[in-house]
């Protein structure tokens, strides 16, 4: 039986998928009670986050809080700093 091994180019690069147990963005209520959603400044996100600019793909992970909050104005807010974030709901129950 031949084996054949699979050869990449140095152009070819794959989407970046990250899952953790937290997105890469940290959120805050202004005074206004408007959501502020900032950059983490964990290891993790410091570390990924360059690489997941470039290459383009997806950050899943929890919001990190449980009151409900408009999500699709979070994700935008929070993909202009590290691309596709998806959120996983965890519920207190």
């Amino acid at each position: 039986m031949a084996v054949t091994k699979h050869q990449s180019s140095e152009t070819e690069v794959g989407r970046l998928v990250i899952v953790s147990n937290r997105l890469p963005v940290t959120l805050s209520r202004e005074d206004m009670g408007q959501w502020d959603v900032q950059p983490s400044t964990g290891g993790l996100v410091t570390a990924l986050g360059p690489i997941l600019r470039a290459r383009g793909g997806l950050w899943i992970g929890w919001l990190g809080m449980l009151e409900k909050v408009n999500l699709d104005e979070l994700l935008a807010m929070g993909g202009r700093y590290l691309g596709s974030l998806v959120i996983i709901g965890l519920h207190c129950q």
